[in-house]
């Protein structure tokens, strides 16, 4: 895979960005919840939607919704 551009991922309103912490088994996992916006390539793109961002992936951190922002975020 040729990569066009690199990922960039902007908090959308710093105000509403909430940490968020969870536990899993002995692991303490840190992240944020909010309003995102993830430019880059759109290969890169989907692979994130696919696997999810971070650590923990595959026990379902790391997941995101997609939205419009015409929808008003």
């Amino acid at each position: 895979m040729t990569v066009d551009k690199p990922l960039l991922l902007t908090p959308l309103h710093r105000e509403r960005i909430k940490p968020i912490t969870s536990k899993f088994k002995s692991t303490l996992i840190k992240g944020w919840t909010g309003d995102f916006l993830l430019e880059g390539d759109l290969d890169l793109i989907q692979l994130t939607y696919d696997v999810g961002l971070g650590d923990k992936n595959s026990n379902g951190h790391g997941l995101y919704e997609v939205r419009n922002l015409r929808d008003g975020l």
